[in-house]
Protein backbone atom coordinates (compact mmCIF):
# COMPACT_ATOMS: atom_id res chain seq x y z
CA UNK A 1 0.00 0.00 0.00
CA UNK A 2 2.39 2.08 0.18
CA UNK A 3 3.16 2.48 -3.11
CA UNK A 4 0.07 3.40 -3.94
CA UNK A 5 -0.28 6.37 -1.48
CA UNK A 6 2.53 7.68 -3.17
CA UNK A 7 0.56 7.45 -6.37
CA UNK A 8 -2.44 8.90 -4.75
CA UNK A 9 -1.95 12.49 -5.82
CA UNK A 10 -0.78 11.92 -9.18
CA UNK A 11 -3.58 9.45 -9.64
CA UNK A 12 -5.99 12.22 -7.80
CA UNK A 13 -4.58 15.17 -10.48
CA UNK A 14 -4.92 12.66 -13.16
CA UNK A 15 -8.63 12.04 -12.51
CA UNK A 16 -9.78 15.27 -11.49
CA UNK A 17 -8.72 16.42 -15.09
CA UNK A 18 -10.39 13.96 -16.49
CA UNK A 19 -13.71 15.16 -14.50
CA UNK A 20 -13.69 18.64 -15.13
CA UNK A 21 -16.44 18.45 -17.68
CA UNK A 22 -19.11 18.00 -14.97
CA UNK A 23 -18.83 21.24 -13.81
CA UNK A 24 -19.98 24.89 -15.34
CA UNK A 25 -16.86 27.59 -15.65
CA UNK A 26 -17.59 30.20 -13.10
CA UNK A 27 -15.78 32.93 -12.79
CA UNK A 28 -12.99 33.90 -10.79
CA UNK A 29 -14.54 36.28 -8.37
CA UNK A 30 -17.14 33.63 -7.69
CA UNK A 31 -16.79 32.13 -4.24
CA UNK A 32 -18.61 29.60 -2.30
CA UNK A 33 -18.20 26.51 -0.76
CA UNK A 34 -16.05 23.13 -1.97
CA UNK A 35 -13.89 23.24 -5.06
CA UNK A 36 -14.11 26.34 -7.47
CA UNK A 37 -12.83 26.09 -11.03
CA UNK A 38 -12.39 29.49 -12.07
CA UNK A 39 -12.02 31.66 -15.35
CA UNK A 40 -10.54 35.35 -16.35
CA UNK A 41 -11.73 37.01 -18.63
CA UNK A 42 -8.48 38.15 -21.66
CA UNK A 43 -7.56 41.73 -21.23
CA UNK A 44 -5.36 43.41 -23.65
CA UNK A 45 -2.58 46.12 -22.93
CA UNK A 46 -4.39 48.67 -22.64
CA UNK A 47 -6.91 47.44 -20.68
CA UNK A 48 -3.93 46.34 -18.41
CA UNK A 49 -2.52 49.30 -18.24
CA UNK A 50 -4.84 51.48 -16.85
CA UNK A 51 -4.33 49.37 -13.75
CA UNK A 52 -1.00 48.90 -13.76
CA UNK A 53 -0.17 52.78 -14.36
CA UNK A 54 -0.86 53.46 -10.89
CA UNK A 55 1.47 50.66 -9.58
CA UNK A 56 4.24 51.11 -11.84
CA UNK A 57 7.51 53.07 -10.10
CA UNK A 58 9.86 52.96 -12.94
CA UNK A 59 10.08 54.64 -15.95
CA UNK A 60 11.72 53.98 -19.25
CA UNK A 61 15.32 54.26 -20.03
CA UNK A 62 16.89 55.15 -23.40
CA UNK A 63 19.23 52.17 -25.61
CA UNK A 64 22.60 52.45 -23.76
CA UNK A 65 25.66 51.50 -25.89
CA UNK A 66 28.20 50.93 -23.35
CA UNK A 67 28.57 50.14 -19.88
CA UNK A 68 25.85 51.37 -17.40
CA UNK A 69 25.50 51.16 -13.39
CA UNK A 70 22.52 49.98 -12.09
CA UNK A 71 21.49 52.11 -9.29
CA UNK A 72 19.15 51.43 -6.56
CA UNK A 73 18.06 48.47 -7.85
CA UNK A 74 16.27 45.51 -5.98
CA UNK A 75 19.25 43.51 -4.77
CA UNK A 76 17.55 40.25 -5.67
CA UNK A 77 17.35 41.20 -8.90
CA UNK A 78 21.14 42.15 -9.39
CA UNK A 79 22.56 39.60 -7.20
CA UNK A 80 24.73 37.56 -8.81
CA UNK A 81 24.18 34.08 -6.51
CA UNK A 82 27.02 31.23 -6.49
CA UNK A 83 24.66 29.04 -8.83
CA UNK A 84 24.75 31.89 -11.81
CA UNK A 85 27.80 32.93 -11.43
CA UNK A 86 29.31 29.07 -11.84
CA UNK A 87 26.78 28.92 -14.73
CA UNK A 88 28.54 31.69 -16.30
CA UNK A 89 31.85 30.56 -15.82
CA UNK A 90 31.09 27.21 -17.15
CA UNK A 91 29.86 28.81 -20.36
CA UNK A 92 32.84 30.33 -20.87
CA UNK A 93 31.33 33.62 -20.24
CA UNK A 94 30.09 33.78 -23.94
CA UNK A 95 26.90 35.45 -24.96
CA UNK A 96 25.68 33.32 -27.25
CA UNK A 97 26.64 30.21 -25.11
CA UNK A 98 24.94 32.12 -22.80
CA UNK A 99 22.12 32.72 -24.85
CA UNK A 100 21.72 29.19 -26.51
CA UNK A 101 21.76 27.76 -22.82
CA UNK A 102 18.53 29.44 -21.78
CA UNK A 103 16.53 29.30 -25.15
CA UNK A 104 17.17 25.53 -25.88
CA UNK A 105 17.30 24.29 -21.55
CA UNK A 106 14.68 26.17 -19.90
CA UNK A 107 11.27 25.33 -20.21
CA UNK A 108 8.68 28.29 -21.26
CA UNK A 109 5.27 28.04 -18.80
CA UNK A 110 2.59 30.65 -19.39
CA UNK A 111 1.97 33.11 -16.61
CA UNK A 112 2.70 36.88 -15.92
CA UNK A 113 4.86 38.38 -14.31
CA UNK A 114 8.15 37.67 -12.24
CA UNK A 115 7.36 34.68 -10.12
CA UNK A 116 10.76 32.88 -9.20
CA UNK A 117 13.75 35.29 -10.50
CA UNK A 118 17.08 33.92 -11.88
CA UNK A 119 18.19 31.43 -9.44
CA UNK A 120 15.06 29.37 -8.92
CA UNK A 121 14.19 29.39 -12.87
CA UNK A 122 17.84 28.06 -13.63
CA UNK A 123 17.23 25.34 -10.86
CA UNK A 124 13.82 24.40 -11.58
CA UNK A 125 14.39 24.98 -15.60
CA UNK A 126 11.43 26.40 -16.60
CA UNK A 127 9.64 29.63 -16.25
CA UNK A 128 8.01 32.47 -18.20
CA UNK A 129 8.99 35.49 -20.14
CA UNK A 130 9.78 37.65 -17.34
CA UNK A 131 11.88 34.57 -15.30
CA UNK A 132 13.67 33.75 -18.48
CA UNK A 133 14.85 36.86 -19.74
CA UNK A 134 15.93 37.64 -15.59
CA UNK A 135 18.17 34.93 -16.25
CA UNK A 136 19.57 35.74 -19.33
CA UNK A 137 19.98 39.32 -17.32
CA UNK A 138 21.85 37.62 -14.47
CA UNK A 139 24.03 35.20 -16.67
CA UNK A 140 25.31 38.40 -19.14
CA UNK A 141 25.79 40.76 -16.29
CA UNK A 142 28.07 37.80 -14.09
CA UNK A 143 29.72 37.10 -17.32
CA UNK A 144 30.32 41.24 -17.89
CA UNK A 145 33.60 41.94 -15.92
CA UNK A 146 35.34 38.47 -17.94
CA UNK A 147 34.80 39.54 -21.40
CA UNK A 148 34.48 42.77 -22.02
CA UNK A 149 32.41 42.65 -25.26
CA UNK A 150 29.43 42.52 -22.67
CA UNK A 151 28.21 45.86 -22.58
CA UNK A 152 24.84 47.09 -20.96
CA UNK A 153 22.12 44.55 -20.26
CA UNK A 154 18.83 45.56 -19.67
CA UNK A 155 14.79 44.19 -19.94
CA UNK A 156 12.80 45.06 -22.73
CA UNK A 157 9.07 45.12 -22.54
CA UNK A 158 6.47 45.42 -25.20
CA UNK A 159 4.26 44.09 -27.15
CA UNK A 160 4.66 41.32 -29.96
CA UNK A 161 2.72 39.66 -32.48
CA UNK A 162 3.23 36.06 -33.36
CA UNK A 163 1.17 34.00 -35.52
CA UNK A 164 -0.88 31.76 -33.60
CA UNK A 165 -1.34 28.40 -35.92
CA UNK A 166 -0.21 26.36 -39.10
CA UNK A 167 3.07 28.58 -39.37
CA UNK A 168 4.86 26.23 -41.78
CA UNK A 169 8.19 26.66 -39.86
CA UNK A 170 6.35 25.97 -36.71
CA UNK A 171 7.31 29.34 -35.17
CA UNK A 172 3.50 30.18 -33.99
CA UNK A 173 1.57 30.27 -30.42
CA UNK A 174 0.39 26.72 -31.36
CA UNK A 175 3.57 24.93 -31.39
CA UNK A 176 5.10 27.35 -28.62
CA UNK A 177 2.33 26.51 -25.93
CA UNK A 178 2.70 22.54 -27.22
CA UNK A 179 -0.94 22.15 -27.77
CA UNK A 180 -0.35 19.72 -30.99
CA UNK A 181 -1.51 20.92 -34.24
CA UNK A 182 -5.65 21.84 -34.14
CA UNK A 183 -5.86 24.71 -36.64
CA UNK A 184 -8.55 27.07 -36.04
CA UNK A 185 -9.95 24.82 -33.56
CA UNK A 186 -6.94 26.19 -31.05
CA UNK A 187 -7.85 29.60 -31.00
CA UNK A 188 -9.81 29.15 -27.87
CA UNK A 189 -7.81 27.18 -26.26
CA UNK A 190 -4.97 29.74 -26.81
CA UNK A 191 -6.86 32.75 -25.28
CA UNK A 192 -8.22 30.67 -22.13
CA UNK A 193 -4.12 29.90 -21.96
CA UNK A 194 -3.35 33.17 -22.15
CA UNK A 195 -6.34 34.96 -19.93
CA UNK A 196 -6.08 32.63 -16.94
CA UNK A 197 -2.01 33.01 -17.01
CA UNK A 198 -2.94 36.43 -16.78
CA UNK A 199 -1.22 37.40 -19.92
CA UNK A 200 -2.46 40.25 -21.45
CA UNK A 201 -3.17 39.55 -25.51
CA UNK A 202 -5.00 42.20 -27.42
CA UNK A 203 -6.24 39.59 -29.87
CA UNK A 204 -6.29 35.77 -30.80
CA UNK A 205 -6.82 35.28 -34.28
CA UNK A 206 -4.80 34.28 -37.12
CA UNK A 207 -1.83 36.10 -35.21
CA UNK A 208 -1.65 36.67 -31.41
CA UNK A 209 -0.50 40.20 -30.33
CA UNK A 210 0.43 39.70 -26.94
CA UNK A 211 2.48 41.15 -24.02
CA UNK A 212 6.23 39.75 -24.05
CA UNK A 213 9.19 40.28 -21.90
CA UNK A 214 12.90 40.37 -23.86
CA UNK A 215 16.46 41.61 -23.33
CA UNK A 216 18.42 44.06 -24.65
CA UNK A 217 22.32 43.49 -24.37
CA UNK A 218 25.13 45.28 -25.67
CA UNK A 219 27.25 42.61 -27.60
CA UNK A 220 30.28 44.21 -29.19
CA UNK A 221 28.86 47.67 -29.23
CA UNK A 222 25.81 46.87 -31.02
CA UNK A 223 22.24 46.19 -29.27
CA UNK A 224 21.10 43.16 -29.86
CA UNK A 225 16.82 42.37 -28.84
CA UNK A 226 17.43 38.22 -27.35
CA UNK A 227 14.34 36.22 -26.96
CA UNK A 228 14.99 33.18 -24.82
CA UNK A 229 11.51 32.21 -24.39
CA UNK A 230 10.00 31.72 -27.11
CA UNK A 231 10.80 28.06 -28.78
CA UNK A 232 9.73 25.23 -30.68
CA UNK A 233 8.78 22.12 -29.39
CA UNK A 234 8.34 18.36 -30.51
CA UNK A 235 5.42 16.68 -28.90
CA UNK A 236 5.21 12.86 -27.79
CA UNK A 237 1.77 11.92 -27.03
CA UNK A 238 1.52 9.56 -24.17
CA UNK A 239 -0.48 6.69 -23.57
CA UNK A 240 -3.90 5.97 -23.41
CA UNK A 241 -4.49 6.90 -19.35
CA UNK A 242 -8.24 5.98 -19.20
CA UNK A 243 -7.97 3.32 -20.72
CA UNK A 244 -4.92 1.80 -19.08
CA UNK A 245 -6.25 1.86 -15.21
CA UNK A 246 -10.38 1.50 -16.41
CA UNK A 247 -10.93 4.76 -16.01
CA UNK A 248 -14.84 5.23 -15.77
CA UNK A 249 -16.30 8.83 -15.11
CA UNK A 250 -19.53 7.70 -14.31
CA UNK A 251 -18.67 5.27 -11.59
CA UNK A 252 -15.93 7.75 -9.95
CA UNK A 253 -18.81 10.15 -9.03
CA UNK A 254 -20.87 7.55 -7.52
CA UNK A 255 -18.48 6.14 -5.42
CA UNK A 256 -17.56 10.07 -4.58
CA UNK A 257 -21.17 10.87 -3.55
CA UNK A 258 -21.61 14.49 -2.45
CA UNK A 259 -23.57 17.54 -3.87
CA UNK A 260 -23.42 19.01 -6.73
CA UNK A 261 -24.36 22.88 -6.72
CA UNK A 262 -24.46 25.32 -9.61
CA UNK A 263 -20.53 25.66 -9.28
CA UNK A 264 -19.28 23.72 -6.89
CA UNK A 265 -19.66 20.43 -4.93
CA UNK A 266 -18.88 19.54 -1.41
CA UNK A 267 -19.91 16.38 1.07
CA UNK A 268 -17.31 14.30 -0.74
CA UNK A 269 -17.10 10.29 0.50
CA UNK A 270 -12.94 10.06 1.30
CA UNK A 271 -13.51 6.65 1.38
CA UNK A 272 -15.14 5.95 -1.87
CA UNK A 273 -12.70 7.87 -3.56
CA UNK A 274 -10.18 6.28 -1.98
CA UNK A 275 -11.49 2.78 -2.64
CA UNK A 276 -11.81 3.88 -6.42
CA UNK A 277 -8.14 5.63 -6.67
CA UNK A 278 -6.93 1.93 -5.40
CA UNK A 279 -8.41 0.17 -8.35
CA UNK A 280 -7.47 2.19 -10.57
CA UNK A 281 -3.82 2.18 -9.46
CA UNK A 282 -3.40 -1.27 -9.34
CA UNK A 283 -5.42 -1.30 -13.34
CA UNK A 284 -2.57 1.15 -14.08
CA UNK A 285 0.13 -0.51 -12.46
CA UNK A 286 -0.48 -3.74 -13.97
CA UNK A 287 -1.08 -2.24 -17.36
CA UNK A 288 2.03 -0.63 -17.63
CA UNK A 289 4.45 -3.86 -15.75
CA UNK A 290 2.75 -5.69 -18.74
CA UNK A 291 3.42 -3.40 -21.52
CA UNK A 292 5.71 -0.55 -20.46
CA UNK A 293 7.97 -1.74 -18.04
CA UNK A 294 10.75 0.41 -18.61
CA UNK A 295 9.44 3.58 -19.85
CA UNK A 296 9.53 7.29 -18.72
CA UNK A 297 7.28 9.22 -16.91
CA UNK A 298 7.29 11.39 -20.20
CA UNK A 299 6.67 8.11 -22.67
CA UNK A 300 3.58 7.58 -20.16
CA UNK A 301 1.90 10.85 -19.94
CA UNK A 302 3.04 12.52 -22.78
CA UNK A 303 5.87 15.64 -23.11
CA UNK A 304 6.97 18.06 -24.95
CA UNK A 305 10.61 18.51 -26.18
CA UNK A 306 12.48 21.77 -26.78
CA UNK A 307 13.84 21.81 -30.24
CA UNK A 308 17.53 22.80 -29.51
CA UNK A 309 18.64 26.11 -32.18
CA UNK A 310 22.28 27.11 -32.43
CA UNK A 311 22.61 30.97 -32.77
CA UNK A 312 23.97 31.69 -36.15
CA UNK A 313 23.88 35.91 -35.52
CA UNK A 314 22.68 37.28 -32.98
CA UNK A 315 19.59 39.37 -35.04
CA UNK A 316 18.32 35.91 -35.35
CA UNK A 317 17.65 35.90 -31.15
CA UNK A 318 14.41 37.15 -31.22
CA UNK A 319 11.53 35.77 -34.08
CA UNK A 320 8.89 38.67 -34.49
CA UNK A 321 9.64 42.52 -33.78
CA UNK A 322 9.30 43.65 -30.12
CA UNK A 323 7.19 47.15 -30.12
CA UNK A 324 8.13 49.04 -26.93
CA UNK A 325 6.08 52.06 -27.85
CA UNK A 326 3.37 51.24 -26.38
CA UNK A 327 1.63 52.14 -22.54
CA UNK A 328 4.40 51.38 -19.46
CA UNK A 329 6.54 49.57 -22.29
CA UNK A 330 10.09 50.31 -23.01
CA UNK A 331 14.02 49.63 -22.05
CA UNK A 332 14.74 48.62 -17.71
CA UNK A 333 17.39 48.11 -15.42
CA UNK A 334 15.21 46.00 -13.29
CA UNK A 335 11.30 44.39 -13.48
CA UNK A 336 8.72 46.75 -11.77
CA UNK A 337 7.55 45.44 -8.48
CA UNK A 338 4.27 45.93 -9.87
CA UNK A 339 4.73 42.90 -11.88
CA UNK A 340 6.72 40.96 -9.17
CA UNK A 341 4.50 38.02 -7.64
CA UNK A 342 4.29 38.28 -4.05
CA UNK A 343 3.18 36.90 -0.61
CA UNK A 344 1.63 38.41 2.22
CA UNK A 345 2.31 37.00 5.86
CA UNK A 346 -0.23 37.87 8.36
CA UNK A 347 -0.05 36.38 12.04
CA UNK A 348 -0.15 38.11 14.98
CA UNK A 349 0.94 41.38 15.13
CA UNK A 350 3.12 40.23 11.74
CA UNK A 351 1.42 41.71 8.78
CA UNK A 352 4.23 41.70 5.94
CA UNK A 353 4.18 41.25 2.06
CA UNK A 354 7.55 40.02 0.65
CA UNK A 355 8.85 39.40 -3.39
CA UNK A 356 8.27 35.67 -3.95
CA UNK A 357 11.62 35.54 -6.05
CA UNK A 358 13.40 37.46 -2.95
CA UNK A 359 12.63 34.25 -0.78
CA UNK A 360 12.54 31.47 -3.32
CA UNK A 361 14.25 28.53 -2.10
CA UNK A 362 14.60 30.12 1.02
CA UNK A 363 13.81 28.74 4.87
CA UNK A 364 11.30 31.66 6.20
CA UNK A 365 11.14 31.26 9.25
CA UNK A 366 8.97 34.20 12.15
CA UNK A 367 9.58 33.72 15.92
CA UNK A 368 6.52 34.86 18.35
CA UNK A 369 6.77 34.76 22.56
CA UNK A 370 3.97 33.96 24.04
CA UNK A 371 4.76 35.95 27.54
CA UNK A 372 6.98 35.55 30.44
CA UNK A 373 10.61 36.78 31.10
CA UNK A 374 13.34 37.38 29.01
CA UNK A 375 17.22 38.67 28.81
CA UNK A 376 17.87 41.05 31.83
CA UNK A 377 18.95 43.74 29.26
CA UNK A 378 15.80 43.81 27.71
CA UNK A 379 13.13 43.17 30.68
CA UNK A 380 14.53 44.75 33.20
CA UNK A 381 13.50 48.88 34.03
CA UNK A 382 15.29 49.60 37.60
CA UNK A 383 16.81 47.39 40.35
CA UNK A 384 14.11 49.32 42.79
CA UNK A 385 11.61 47.67 40.55
CA UNK A 386 9.32 44.63 40.28
CA UNK A 387 9.61 43.56 36.65
CA UNK A 388 6.28 42.62 34.97
CA UNK A 389 5.41 39.86 32.49
CA UNK A 390 6.77 40.72 28.68
CA UNK A 391 4.79 40.36 26.07
CA UNK A 392 4.62 41.11 22.43
CA UNK A 393 3.44 44.21 21.14
CA UNK A 394 4.25 44.17 17.04
CA UNK A 395 6.44 42.15 14.84
CA UNK A 396 8.23 42.47 11.78
CA UNK A 397 10.27 40.54 9.52
CA UNK A 398 13.33 42.87 8.97
CA UNK A 399 16.48 40.83 6.87
CA UNK A 400 16.24 37.28 4.96
CA UNK A 401 19.51 35.33 4.71
CA UNK A 402 20.70 32.75 2.58
CA UNK A 403 18.73 30.00 4.84
CA UNK A 404 16.49 32.55 7.08
CA UNK A 405 14.76 35.65 8.39
CA UNK A 406 15.68 37.92 11.09
CA UNK A 407 12.38 38.83 12.81
CA UNK A 408 12.52 42.18 14.90
CA UNK A 409 10.18 42.24 17.69
CA UNK A 410 8.98 45.00 20.35
CA UNK A 411 8.84 44.06 23.62
CA UNK A 412 6.73 45.67 25.99
CA UNK A 413 7.19 45.33 30.15
CA UNK A 414 4.77 46.69 32.89
CA UNK A 415 6.60 47.37 35.74
CA UNK A 416 5.62 48.77 39.38
CA UNK A 417 7.52 51.51 40.51
CA UNK A 418 8.12 52.09 44.64
CA UNK A 419 4.85 54.53 44.61
CA UNK A 420 2.96 52.05 43.16
CA UNK A 421 2.57 53.68 39.50
CA UNK A 422 2.88 51.50 36.53
CA UNK A 423 5.39 52.20 33.56
CA UNK A 424 6.14 50.46 30.61
CA UNK A 425 9.31 50.25 28.85
CA UNK A 426 9.30 49.17 25.14
CA UNK A 427 12.70 47.65 24.01
CA UNK A 428 13.41 46.04 20.02
CA UNK A 429 15.32 42.49 19.74
CA UNK A 430 16.40 41.60 16.71
CA UNK A 431 16.35 37.32 16.96
CA UNK A 432 16.64 34.62 14.20
CA UNK A 433 15.04 31.59 13.92
CA UNK A 434 17.03 29.21 16.01
CA UNK A 435 16.41 31.45 19.34
CA UNK A 436 13.47 30.98 21.20
CA UNK A 437 12.22 32.70 24.02
CA UNK A 438 9.90 31.31 26.40
CA UNK A 439 7.52 30.31 23.32
CA UNK A 440 7.47 27.85 21.01
CA UNK A 441 7.46 27.40 17.03
CA UNK A 442 5.76 25.40 14.34
CA UNK A 443 6.31 25.26 10.24
CA UNK A 444 4.02 25.28 7.38
CA UNK A 445 5.17 24.54 3.94
CA UNK A 446 3.17 25.50 0.65
CA UNK A 447 4.92 25.90 -2.96
CA UNK A 448 8.34 24.99 -1.68
CA UNK A 449 8.04 27.81 1.03
CA UNK A 450 8.13 27.50 4.29
CA UNK A 451 6.84 29.62 7.12
CA UNK A 452 8.16 29.12 10.55
CA UNK A 453 4.93 30.68 13.47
Amino acid sequence: MGFLKKNYFFLFILISILSLSLYSNVYAEVAGPGWLKGEAELLGHEQAATYYSSQRSLQSISVQSGDISIAAATLYQTEITPEIQELARALHYDPELIFEYVHNHIDYTPYFGLLKGPTLTYLDGSGNDFDQASLLVALLRGSNTYNTDIGSVQYAYGKMTIPTYSDVNNYDMENWLGLGDLGASVLPVIERTLSEGGIMADSVASSTTMDRVCVLAVIGGTPYILDPAFKKYTKTEGIDLPSAMAYDKTALLAAAGGVVGPDYVQSLSDNGIRTKLDDYTINLITFLRENYPNASIGEIIGRKKIIAEDLEDYSEAVKFALATGCTGCGYFDEIDDAYVHKVTIQYGGIDQTLSIPEIAGKKLAVIYIEGGQVASEVSSASTNSAAGPIYVDSQSIISIGENTALVNIKLSSDTVEADGDVSTQDAIASIDFETVINGSMYGESFNGLTINN
